[in-house]
């Protein structure tokens, strides 16, 4: 699960350039791919451009693009999630990404709302100072549990335990930076 790779089995609002095929003319109209982007959204700036623009998408449920699996490594998927500052930004200048990407308009999918929820338990338990806030941690780590008691179970639990915490990081940074709330 931590190998940089990507499964979109369906089309979902995102644009990921790793399977996305533009016309030169029409990309070059409005503005080309979103070059201020720190190597994640530039691609998704591209599809809202276009579709504010008229253009519309189609779904090639048959196509493969395969690319080579790399397993980058812990520091690479922090760095990562660090990046997530942009999300903000794609909602500054695309307001309708929250209704068409985010789940509940405010939460970059599913997950993040454990993430959310765990650091809220966190800061709550210190503030009062209380124990009880911190089971607002408890569906956070049930759901980064180790699948098997192995090496590689325990890697990436913790993997994914630090990547949705760096991405709850990049995340804040980029709200408080744009005015706009994306957890």
């Amino acid at each position: 699960p931590w190998e940089a790779t990507i499964d979109i089995p369906s089309f979902n609002n995102r644009y990921e350039a790793c399977n996305v095929f533009y016309r030169r003319a029409p990309l070059v109209e409005v503005g080309g791919f979103g070059e201020t982007m720190p190597q994640l959204g530039e691609d998704m700036v591209a599809g809202w451009r276009l579709r504010r623009a008229g253009y519309r998408s189609a779904w090639a449920e048959d196509a493969v693009v395969e690319h080579e699996v790399t397993f980058p490594g812990l520091r690479w998927w922090v760095r990562r999630g660090l990046r997530y500052y942009c999300w903000p930004q794609l909602v500054q200048e695309f307001p309708d990404v929250r209704r068409d990407v985010f789940y509940a308009r405010y939460f970059l999918n599913p997950r993040h709302v454990l993430v959310v929820a765990a650091v809220a338990g966190v800061v709550t338990a210190a503030a009062l100072p209380s124990p009880y806030p911190l089971i607002a941690v408890a569906p956070f780590l049930w759901r980064w549990r180790p699948q098997a008691i192995s090496r590689r179970g325990l890697r990436n639990s913790c993997y994914g335990l630090l990547f949705d915490l760096a991405a709850f990081i990049g995340l804040l940074r980029g709200s408080l930076m744009t005015g706009r709330l994306v957890l």
